[in-house]
């Protein structure tokens, strides 16, 4: 006869064991849809980034603990020269030279939800993170509109092509 207590155990094994291949599995699709938006051709890379070797790319923070990912991924993807901005900074003023300190990598909220359980409480929400290089040169925005849930992961590949970019691959 199976106790209950083996058959609880077997059961909470069976579900954290779905819950990590679900997020694995999700993260892979978005870092190959990721890759596949983070280019030129969907206007998320300016065609002039990288040109200039002497242009330092500008890092927006914005004040919260998803800043160190955005360091993390510019130190670890990142082979060029790069400053971190704090938050509520007056760009133009701290940075005038718009040659030397032409590009700003930030992001924008996307959507947000939540699913709602009994009596309308959050069991799960999500907020998608939309990345962008903004050209203060041409007062131009660059991105591709996409949206995805995992920032850490998103940056990464933005760094990674924003380097490739750079460095003419």
């Amino acid at each position: 006869m199976i106790s209950k207590v083996f058959v609880i155990r077997i059961l909470f094994i069976v579900v954290i064991s779905y819950s990590l291949q679900s997020c694995f599995i999700g993260k892979s699709i978005e870092t190959k849809k990721m890759r596949s938006e983070y280019t030129e051709e969907n206007e998320a890379i300016p065609p002039d980034f990288g040109k200039n070797k002497e242009e330092v790319l500008l890092l927006q923070m914005v004040g919260l603990g998803r800043d160190n990912f955005m360091k993390k991924a510019a130190r670890k993807n990142y082979e060029g020269p790069y400053e971190v901005v704090k938050p509520n900074v007056d760009i133009d003023e701290a940075y005038p030279d718009k040659v030397k300190y032409r590009w700003i990598f930030d992001h924008d909220l996307g959507t947000s939800y939540s699913t709602k359980g009994i009596h309308n409480s959050a069991i799960h929400s999500n907020n998608y993170k939309r990345y962008y290089v903004y050209d203060r040169l041409n007062d131009k925005k660059y991105s591709s509109g996409a949206e995805f849930t995992y920032y850490a992961q998103g940056l990464k590949i933005y760094m990674e092509v924003l380097n490739n970019k750079r460095n003419g691959i």
